[in-house]
C-alpha cells in the first residue's frame, strides 16, 4: 500500500486540479472549432489498398527488412 500524500503533495494536486477546472471551458472550445474544422474540410474516404500477396508487407522507405539506411551504403 502506499503511503498517504503530504502536504505538499495535497498542495499540488488542488493546484493542478484548480488549474484543469479552469482551462476546460477553453479545451472544450478548442476541440469543438477542431471538430467543426474537420468536416467542413470534406476530405474523402481513404482509399481501399488490397493485402499484398502472402500477407507480406512491401519494404518501407527504401530499406530492406532488418537491415538500415546505413547499411545499404
Amino acid at each position: 500500500m502506499a503511503a498517504p500524500p503530504g502536504p505538499t503533495m495535497l498542495a499540488f494536486r488542488h493546484r493542478f486540479e484548480l488549474l484543469l477546472r479552469l482551462a476546460s471551458p477553453g479545451l472544450d472550445l478548442l476541440l469543438s472549432a477542431g471538430d467543426r474544422v474537420s468536416r467542413l474540410g470534406g476530405s474523402e474516404p481513404p482509399v481501399y489498398l488490397p493485402p499484398a500477396p502472402g500477407g507480406a508487407l512491401p519494404p518501407r522507405g527504401g530499406t530492406s527488412a532488418g537491415r538500415t539506411a546505413q547499411d545499404n551504403r
